[in-house]
């Protein structure tokens, strides 16, 4: 950090007090709005270390924990598990759970997995079995903000058949403010 970032972060501290006494009216005073711009800066700065330091720290963690698995892994053993189980399951296809002292071996069949080729599904099916196809309506959004005005109160208006669309309303969007400032001023 540099003195002159001390020396504006003091500064700012020691005016905080006015600050707070100048926000229960109107801000017209270019100063004071430049002031709390730097105020805003240096807080959204201190937060970025802060945000920074805790990042190392969770990499930091996450390394740990990398060793950590690798140290205790089990998939060896897991493996050998699964092909006594197995094996068990060729001699008794009924043994689906194992219970041992430690704890229990569990083997499920899982769902079958389809592939479809949904392009080629479609076509044959619409011929030969059109009881298999579903049709999805939605509306189209993009067509429909090209096609239809808006009227100033909100409503839409169908220019083609002079009719108002009860089903649409719009909501204008709102101003939005941003604040960017200047990294070196800092």
């Amino acid at each position: 950090m540099s003195a002159l970032t001390d020396a504006w972060g003091l500064l700012d501290e020691h005016m905080a007090e006015f600050d707070q006494s100048a926000l229960t009216g109107e801000i017209d005073q270019p100063e004071l709005a430049n002031r709390m711009l730097r105020r805003v800066m240096r807080e959204r700065r201190l937060f970025a270390e802060d945000e920074a330091l805790v990042q190392a720290e969770k990499d930091h963690l996450d390394e740990f924990l990398e060793r950590s698995r690798a140290a205790h892994d089990t998939s060896f053993l897991e493996m050998q598990l699964q092909r006594y189980h197995e094996a068990r399951l060729l001699r008794d296809p009924k043994t689906k759970t194992i219970h041992l002292p430690s704890g229990t071996l569990v083997a499920r069949k899982r769902p079958d997995h389809w592939d479809f080729d949904d392009e080629a599904f479609l076509e044959w099916a619409k011929t030969r079995r059109t009881d298999l196809v579903r049709i999805k309506e939605e509306v189209d959004r993009a067509a429909a903000k090209k096609a239809l005005i808006v009227n100033g109160d909100g409503r839409v208006l169908d220019f083609d058949s002079g009719e108002f669309v009860d089903a649409v309303t719009v909501t204008p969007g709102e101003l939005s403010f941003s604040i960017k400032g200047q990294e070196d001023d800092q």
